[in-house]
C-alpha cells in the first residue's frame, strides 16, 4: 500500500511510501469525486505535480491530516498506479478494507460551498462513494472550502435520508444484516464513468473479490451477482425490477443495480423448512436451483416463490414470475420482469407450492435475446392486476382438493402419481379450459 507522507518536502512535493500489508501506520484516507487535472502516482514521482490544479486537494488534505497528528495519507488519485492494469485490479480490490482500516476519513465536497446543502452534492450520486460512505468507522465531511460541516455520526439522519441507506448501517452495524437486494437498492441511482464499475464499485459492500475486465460492459453486473451467490444465500437477488426492455432476457439476474431501485425494504425470510436442499449451481444453461413453485396455466407460466418478503410481512413472500420453455419442468425463463407479487402464504398449503428443482437460462447478454421461445408458447405478456388476481384464486381452488376434480377433466398425464401440483396444474387447465362451457 502507498501512502503520502504529510509533510512537504523541500521541492514542495510529497513523498510517497510503500508499507507491506502488516506494516501499514495509521493513516487518513480521502473521499472525493474527481475533477479536471488530477495529480498522479506519474506527476507526483516526476516532480510535475504542482502544474496541475488537483494539486491544491493534495496539499489541503495533507495539511488537515497533518494538523491532527497524521504521519500518512491516502488519496486514490496518486497513491495507485492507474498503468498496470494488475496493481488497479489489487486495489480495487481493497479499496473497502483500505476505507475501513483508516483512522479517519476525510469527506471533500468540492460543490459545496454551505455546509446547509451538504446532501446536493455531486458525491453521492457516485458509485465509488457508496462504499467510501459505509466502510470507515470514522469520517468528517468538509465543504469546498475545507471548513468541517460535521461526522458522519453527527450527520447520520441526514445522511441516510439522502441515501437511503439504513441510519444502523452508518454507524457500523454488520453488512450482513441487509438483504442482498436493499444493498443495490443504494447503488441503484449512482452513475460510474464506465460501465464496468457500477459492478466493481460494490465489492466491498458484498465482501467479493472478482478479476476486473474493462470492456466486458453489462456482464460485468452478471458476474458480480453470480459470485454473491456462492457465497450469500438470499433469493432477494432475483427480486429485480425493470421496464427496461434490455432487462427482458428471461434470465434470472439483473444487468444493472438500477433493478434494484425498488428494493430498498426488502428482507430475507424463508418460513419452508430447506433442510437438505441441494446448492445452487451456476452452468452453461442457466442457475439450477430449487424453488417453491406455483403452476398457473397452460402456457407454462408460474410463480416462483422467493425467500424474501418486504418488511413488516412475514406472512407474505415475493414471487417472481416464470415460464416453462418446453413444458418439461426443466428449463424455465423469467417474464413480466417490470413486477413481482407479494403472496399471502396463509392462504397456501405445502402440497400447493413443492419445492422444484429447475434451470432458469441466464443469457450473458441482453442485446442477443431472442423472443423465440417467448412467442412458440403463445405466453401472454405480464398479467393485468385482475387477471392475476382471478387466475391464481382459480389455481388455489384446483389445487384445494385434487380428488373432488372429476377424472374425465384430467389428461391421463395429470392423473400420473410422479407429478406432483404444480405439475398437474399444467394438464388440468389446459383440460379445464379446452372443454365447452
Amino acid at each position: 500500500m502507498r501512502l503520502l507522507y504529510t509533510t512537504q518536502s523541500s521541492n514542495n512535493c510529497f513523498d510517497i511510501l510503500e508499507f507491506a500489508d502488516n506494516n501499514i501506520p495509521p493513516y487518513a484516507i480521502l473521499s472525493h469525486t474527481w475533477e479536471n487535472e488530477e495529480v498522479t502516482l506519474q506527476d507526483m514521482q516526476g516532480g510535475c505535480a504542482e502544474r496541475k490544479s488537483g494539486f491544491k486537494k493534495v496539499q489541503d488534505c495533507c495539511s488537515v491530516a497533518k494538523a491532527s497528528g497524521y504521519d500518512y495519507a491516502w488519496i486514490d488519485t496518486c497513491c495507485i498506479d492507474k498503468t498496470s492494469s494488475a496493481e488497479l485490479s489489487e486495489a480495487i480490490n481493497s479499496m473497502y478494507r483500505w476505507y475501513y482500516e483508516a483512522d479517519v476519513c476525510y469527506v471533500y465536497l468540492a460543490d459545496i460551498q454551505s455546509g446547509s446543502e451538504f446532501v446536493g452534492s455531486r458525491w453521492f450520486t457516485r458509485g465509488w462513494t457508496l462504499q467510501e460512505l459505509i466502510a470507515p468507522p470514522n469520517m468528517i465531511f468538509f465543504d469546498g472550502q475545507w471548513k468541517e460541516i460535521g461526522t458522519k455520526e453527527s450527520l447520520h439522519h441526514a445522511l441516510s435520508e439522502c441515501t437511503g441507506i439504513p441510519g444502523n448501517i452508518l454507524l457500523g452495524e454488520d453488512l450482513e444484516t441487509a438483504s442482498v437486494a436493499q444493498r443495490m437498492s443504494w447503488a441503484a441511482k449512482r452513475q460510474t464513468t464506465r460501465l464496468e464499475d457500477r459492478a466493481y464499485s460494490l465489492l466491498g459492500i458484498f465482501g467479493i473479490n472478482m478479476p476486473l475486465i474493462y470492456g466486458e460492459g453489462k456482464r460485468s453486473f452478471i458476474r458480480l451477482q453470480e459470485e454473491i451467490l456462492k457465497v450469500i444465500d438470499d433469493h432477494s437477488i432475483f427480486a429485480w425490477t425493470s421496464v427496461d426492455e434490455e432487462e427482458s432476457h428471461g434470465g434470472l439476474l439483473a444487468t444493472s443495480p438500477a433493478a434494484f431501485q425498488k428494493c430498498a425494504n426488502l428482507v430475507a425470510h424463508n418460513p419452508f423448512v430447506t433442510f437438505g436442499n441441494e446448492p445452487l449451481i451456476i452452468s452453461s444453461k442457466g442457475i439450477h436451483l430449487g424453488f417453491n413453485f406455483v403452476g398457473l396455466s397452460q402456457a407454462g407460466l408460474g410463480l416462483a416463490i422467493l425467500h424474501c418478503t418486504e418488511h413488516g410481512k412475514k406472512e407474505s413472500l415475493i414471487a417472481i414470475h416464470l415460464q416453462d420453455t418446453s413444458l418439461t419442468m426443466q428449463s424455465f425463463q423469467r417474464i413480466c420482469c417490470e413486477k413481482t407479487e407479494l403472496l399471502d402464504m396463509t392462504k397456501f398449503r405445502p402440497a400447493l407450492c413443492p419445492v422444484k428443482r429447475i434451470c432458469v437460462q441466464q443469457r450473458r447478454l441482453a442485446a442477443h435475446r431472442s423472443t423465440a421461445s417467448i412467442a412458440h408458447t403463445g405466453a401472454p405478456g405480464c398479467f393485468r392486476e385482475e387477471e392475476f388476481a382471478e387466475l391464481l384464486s382459480t389455481t388455489l381452488e384446483i389445487n384445494k382438493d385434487v380428488a373432488r376434480i372429476p377424472g374425465d377433466l384430467l389428461s391421463s398425464a395429470a392423473q400420473r402419481d410422479d407429478l406432483d401440483l404444480g405439475e398437474r396444474h399444467y394438464h388440468m387447465l389446459q383440460r379445464t379450459e379446452a372443454s365447452p362451457s
